[in-house]
């Protein structure tokens, strides 16, 4: 069939970008390792776009792939067209904007996007990252809570799929929704970080970020929940018996539920008398965040609750070791070079990572190790994008 033709018979797939900001980074990787796996899956049935507003700032969009990209004020959020699109949808009870410009726009199936409403005529595949106010109440307000209650049961109710990361949140789904789980779908995503890509040298991110010798990455966010104070007290125990471990944080600074956190825990790392050995990088460029990943003795992610985690997919995706919190989503993962600890068990992540410093990598197994990671890599990317595109497909059938 000619290309052309082949072109006109695929469905055209929209994706909101919505971030102004780099706030939630782990989001904006998840919609960059999708279209990533979407792009380069051969034979493809369906046409991938990126819908964003005319004030997204352009380097929100970097390191995504060679896709079109379609910019509209009406997705500049608080901004005159916007509102006005709210308001029509309030009047109509259908987002007749939004799906009017989708249609000349040619697009059949908007992705990772509440309902537009029954007189849309666009089907939209909702998603719902995690349910963790159900687990960990405690980090919501009783208003989030409330909020993130109606917007889940909406997007339940009027998407014609539900997309969720994991088995796991996908049986919280059906517990709150029973009438609507037959729409749920799981897609768990896979890290497009291919083990043999460029990236910075050791030696070099040692003379941009100040640092020397071995380490271990600590690639989160600083949300309460994420649970770095265990690594801080994990190195306390370390020093006490004389071993000077380093770990790298990286990751935005600011949790909007818990403001100040960040501070504190900072402040208790200088209390502990150990700056040397937490240093906090924030935010680095994508290939300098790659180059951490691969240089580190082992990556940690220590968090008390993920919907499906991005760093251990990452680890996955570089056969690096990782020390992950034995959290159910994690057990899911099952990253094969995973070593566990409860949440709360200081002494047992210290130990994991004394073992993991008195085991030095060596070149030759890296190197052997890596192209296995990126044979793998090219496996788990295509059925990740081969999953993703039989769920739009059902919409058709």
């Amino acid at each position: 069939m000619p290309n052309g033709s082949r072109q006109c018979a695929m469905t055209r797939v929209g994706f909101v970008f919505a971030f102004q900001d780099r706030g939630w980074l782990g989001g904006i990787s998840y919609f960059r390792n999708l279209l990533w796996a979407l792009h380069t899956l051969p034979g493809r049935t369906i046409d991938p776009v990126i819908l964003t507003g005319e004030r997204t700032p352009a380097d929100l969009l970097e390191g995504m792939p060679p896709l079109p990209v379609h910019r509209t004020a009406l997705l500049d959020r608080r901004r005159p067209w916007w509102y006005v699109r709210k308001a029509c949808q309030v009047a109509s009870g259908t987002d007749l904007l939004l799906a009017r410009y989708l249609a000349r726009n040619g697009i059949a199936v908007l992705s990772h996007h509440n309902p537009l409403g029954p007189r849309a005529g666009v089907p939209t595949l909702g998603w719902i990252p995690d349910f963790q106010h159900l687990h960990l109440p405690q980090m919501f307000s009783a208003e989030e809570i409330a909020m993130r209650d109606r917007l889940f049961a909406s997007l339940c109710q009027g998407s014609a799929r539900v997309l969720v990361s994991s088995h796991a949140a996908c049986r919280d789904l059906q517990r709150c929704f029973p009438a609507q789980a037959h729409r749920a779908r799981v897609l768990q995503f896979v890290a497009n970080m291919n083990p043999l890509a460029p990236a910075p040298p050791v030696s070099e991110l040692e003379r941009r970020y100040g640092f020397r010798g071995p380490y271990f990455h600590l690639p989160n966010q600083l949300w309460q929940h994420k649970n770095h104070g265990i690594v801080v007290e994990a190195l306390r125990l370390l020093k006490q018996r004389g071993i000077e471990a380093l770990v790298l944080s990286t990751g935005q600074t600011a949790d909007h539920r818990q403001p100040g956190y960040g501070q504190r825990l900072l402040g208790s790392v200088a209390e502990a008398g150990l700056q040397r050995n937490f240093r906090f990088l924030g935010v680095v460029p994508h290939g300098d965040l790659a180059g951490l990943m691969r240089g580190a003795a082992a990556l940690i992610n220590p968090s008390r609750f993920e919907g499906w985690s991005t760093t251990v997919e990452e680890a996955r995706s570089l056969n690096k070791p990782i020390l992950l919190s034995d959290i159910e989503v994690h057990r899911e993962q099952a990253p094969p070079r995973g070593v566990f600890f409860a949440p709360d068990d200081a002494p047992a992540l210290a130990d994991a990572m004394a073992q993991a410093l008195a085991c030095p990598a060596s070149s030759e197994r890296d190197a052997e190790q890596a192209r296995l990671a990126r044979d793998d890599l090219a496996r788990r990317r295509r059925r990740f994008a081969e999953t993703y595109q039989q769920i739009v497909m059902e919409l058709s059938a």
